[in-house]
């Protein structure tokens, strides 16, 4: 009975033609992105890329604040003048710039003629393009689309659109850098005569010029950029974790077992196309093995994913397990964008915009300007870029306008987790203002002596999240003995 449902299912989407179904599944993209979007509430991530561009007055205060982050400036540079012009609009204006670089990304996948229907509609459905590009507002997507349509400028033969592309998907994220270089490998490996391969490898100087553009901008902070420290102990969890996340994509991490599962990300490809893969992820491992602080996550490895998938279709390999293994690895990665998007709708992660507006709402009753004091600068960004505030912070209740991962702040972080005394918030507090101590309950000291000095006005919701967070306004005036 269900096979014959299955058969008749076939033939009738046989009938429709293919161009009608792009335009389905496409529609189907964006409704299903813009309803989980709905629901969604910012990261910190999220909001920390409207700070920077919002707190940068000069392009060179830009620049050097994306270097800080680790990322090339493109993004940031789309972002500046929508923060600067609109610093209240978060997180409305990020979402749609996001959003729409996605769009476009999912677009050209949908629509290019060399990939066939069935993968692009998988890529299309899956973790990156149904839920971490679509939904979460990152440089991602406009990253996919200049890769995406960099290589296909590259197969249809147009080479200054080539160049243009992919040379400002470097200046977006080194993990794009290791992309492009990956793609270009396998075109130049994939040439048959040596002159050929040499021509080849000539054509793509201007993008190894754009290279090495983006890596003058991330120097331009190389000694405060808040990666990490160099260290080459490598446990299998981490190597297993680290070498298959571009490509068995989720939130959690896979761990030694991925060790056993890469060879399938080889299978779908020929020799060369291997071969040039191995090269664009060896400085990818390098840096997520050695040098970040923390782990590879699949949107890390996103910009390697596509460089793979466009290889499989441009260099299939033609093994018996090569088309299955595709198959699998799309397939996984499509169910675990479902339950990405079923999560989200269940509950979001984060609590930031709702604390935020419950902040704006007791100033605005209250006549008085909010100012938000954090526990460390790990929290609140989601609260400063709604409100439009600074956060207050540390020992000596720094300033944050935009919070920076650098290495002074990973080497003081530890030890600035305690709690201040009431009076020395209020001597920081004026009387046109209406202040609040907001914290993460997992890491941050949560105020005990209540009476007259403290009051809760919002309590977290997502006890297990990173993001959960809780709120106390602080009383200016002391109570009575």
């Amino acid at each position: 009975m269900i096979v014959a449902r299955a058969a008749r299912l076939r033939r009738r989407l046989a009938s429709v033609p293919e161009t009608r179904l792009r335009w389905i599944l496409l529609a189907l993209w964006v409704a299903s992105s813009l309803l989980v979007a709905h629901f969604h509430e910012p990261w910190r991530d999220e909001a920390q890329a409207w700070l920077v561009a919002r707190s940068s007055g000069t392009l060179g205060d830009l620049l050097y604040r994306a270097a800080l982050e680790a990322t090339g400036p493109l993004y940031y540079l789309l972002l500046w003048g929508w923060a600067r012009t609109f610093p209240l609009a978060f997180p409305g204006i990020i979402f749609w710039v996001s959003w729409s670089g996605t769009l476009l990304a999912v677009s050209l996948l949908l629509f290019y003629s060399r990939v066939p229907l069935w993968i692009s509609a998988l890529a299309a459905f899956g973790y990156l393009f149904g839920y971490e590009y679509a939904v979460i507002a990152r440089l991602y997507g406009w990253g996919s689309f200049l890769l995406l349509a960099g290589i296909a400028a590259d197969q249809e033969g147009r080479d200054r659109l080539r160049t243009l592309c992919l040379s400002l998907a470097c200046l977006v994220q080194l993990n794009f850098v290791f992309a492009t270089a990956a793609w270009c490998a396998f075109r130049i490996l994939g040439e048959n005569d040596r002159r050929e391969r040499i021509r080849r490898a000539l054509g793509y100087a201007p993008i190894a010029a754009a290279v090495a553009l983006s890596l003058a901008h991330l120097h331009m902070a190389s000694g405060e950029i808040g990666l990490g420290e160099w260290d080459f102990r490598l446990g299998a969890g981490r190597l297993g974790s680290t070498l298959i996340t571009p490509f068995i994509q989720s939130r959690g991490k896979m761990g030694w077992p991925g060790i056993v599962l890469f060879p399938m990300v080889l299978l779908p490809l020929r020799r060369h196309a291997r071969l040039a893969l191995l090269a664009g992820m060896a400085p990818f491992l390098a840096l997520f093995l050695f040098h970040y602080y923390g782990m590879a996550l699949s949107r890390h490895g996103g910009p390697l994913f596509l460089a793979w998938l466009m290889m499989c279709v441009a260099g299939p390999g033609t093994g018996r397990w090569a088309r299955r293994s595709l198959a699998l690895l799309l397939s996984f990665s499509m169910l675990t964008g479902i339950e990405a998007r079923v999560r989200e709708l269940a509950a979001s992660y984060s609590d930031g915009l709702a604390l935020a507006d419950r902040i704006g709402e007791i100033a605005r009753e209250k006549g008085r300007r909010p100012k938000v004091f954090v526990g460390e600068d790990l929290t609140g960004f989601v609260v400063a870029a709604r409100l439009g505030t600074p956060l207050w912070t540390g020992m000596e209740f720094v300033r944050i306008d935009y919070p920076a991962f650098t290495k002074e702040r990973n080497r003081r972080i530890a030890l600035e987790r305690f709690c201040h005394p009431w009076e020395g918030y209020t001597e920081r507090c004026s009387r046109d203002e209406v202040c609040f101590y907001v914290g993460r309950p997992r890491y941050d000291c949560i105020p005990t002596d209540l009476e007259g000095r403290f009051a809760p006005v919002f309590a977290p919701t997502k006890t297990i999240s990173d993001e959960s967070l809780f709120a106390f306004e602080i009383k200016l005036s002391s109570p009575a003995p």
